[in-house]
């Protein structure tokens, strides 16, 4: 257990890969997910959007209702996750998820889905596009407004 620990604190501040392992006929199959690359997130985003909008439900019987609906873009999620290229995504991405969807459980599959969003860096990612937008070349800011010095008053004065 220890060992474990050390390891996944390890993996965790060199930014490796987290493991898993799935059970298929009586052996486990060992899997990883890497911080997730660019291409990677569009692929993601667009199974994602397959869900359309999730109501949350008021009973037990709408929760099973929506799985049609949610667990194939789900598994394909992580499938599009665990492959993390281009090349493997188009030539492996639907077998490997339709085999995680007859694999995992509902609770496997909550792990695994927190999993990708702590490797997909979003947050960096939106750092980035903020960053980026702020040196574009088109848009003008003046400083003065920005520091609240502009001379014109406002509405609330």
């Amino acid at each position: 257990m220890e060992i474990e620990t050390v390891n996944r604190t390890a993996n965790t501040i060199l930014d490796n890969s987290e493991n898993f392992k799935v059970k298929f006929m009586g052996m486990n199959l060992k899997f990883g997910i890497r911080p997730l690359r660019l291409g990677t997130l569009i692929f993601i985003t667009k199974a994602s959007a397959q869900m359309g909008d999730v109501i949350v439900p008021e009973n037990i019987v709408s929760v099973i209702g929506m799985a049609e609906k949610t667990a194939r873009p789900m598994s394909r999620v992580i499938a599009y996750s665990i492959l993390n290229n281009r090349t493997g995504i188009k030539l492996f991405g639907g077998m490997l998820a339709n085999f995680l969807l007859w694999r995992l459980t509902p609770s496997e599959l909550l792990i695994l889905i927190q999993l990708v969003i702590k490797q997909s860096s979003v947050t960096d990612f939106f750092s980035c596009t903020v960053l980026t937008k702020g040196i574009s070349p088109i848009k003008t800011v003046d400083p003065l407004k920005v520091a609240g010095l502009s001379g014109e008053k406002s509405p609330a004065q």
